[in-house]
């Protein structure tokens, strides 16, 4: 497997009535922004942060987000995959 590995982060604007809760996953958003409860605002979509990650790192973050264990499992042992 070949490093680095990069995690890009991007912010964007959502406009609601009502305040978002701060445990809401994208996905959620997303599907409320399709409904028309939200509205997403494109233009203000910006790259925030460019980080270069090493193996170690990446699996941290994909085992962080309960993501790609079998990667995970090549550079962090405490890692398990699910059968």
């Amino acid at each position: 497997m070949s490093e680095p590995f990069y995690r890009t982060t991007f912010s964007f604007s959502v406009l609601s009535e009502e305040p978002i809760p701060n445990d809401i996953d994208i996905a959620d958003v997303i599907s409320r922004r399709d409904e028309g409860e939200y509205v997403m605002v494109w233009p203000g979509l910006s790259l925030v942060v460019v980080a270069e990650l090493t193996g170690k790192e990446m699996a941290d973050a994909l085992y962080a987000a309960s993501s790609d264990l079998s990667f995970a499992v090549h550079y962090r042992p405490d890692a398990k995959e699910e059968s």
